[in-house]
């Protein structure tokens, strides 16, 4: 996939889910960091795609979305903004393991 293509995917595809940024970060650093992660990074042996990154951080998005439902506001999982999941690497861990800090400390494991 081009850069053009990547950024135009990007702009269309992947923003919209949510357009929040990192604290000191902007839309332009999204992208650069999701150019980094494309170029520099594999899953499982395989090449890292835009693909495999919107299609986990969808699931991501939607899973923390769905577990807020009911929750006080005080008490909801904060969702990561694009930079941050991807700077993280977030895409390596299976969405369903994901688990509130709150939860553990209360229920434990």
């Amino acid at each position: 996939m081009g850069l053009k293509e990547l950024n135009y995917r990007f702009e269309n595809e992947l923003w919209p889910i949510n357009p929040m940024t990192a604290k000191n970060g902007s839309k332009e650093k999204t992208l650069i960091e999701l150019q980094y992660q494309i170029a520099s990074k594999s899953l499982d042996g395989s090449p890292l795609t835009f693909d495999i990154i919107l299609n986990k951080y969808t699931q991501y998005f939607d899973y923390i979305r769905q577990l807020n439902v009911g929750r006080e506001p005080r008490y909801q999982t904060k969702v990561l903004s694009i930079a941050e999941w991807l700077s993280a690497e977030k895409y390596r861990e299976d969405v369903s393991q994901v688990v509130d800090q709150r939860d553990i400390y209360l229920y434990g494991k």
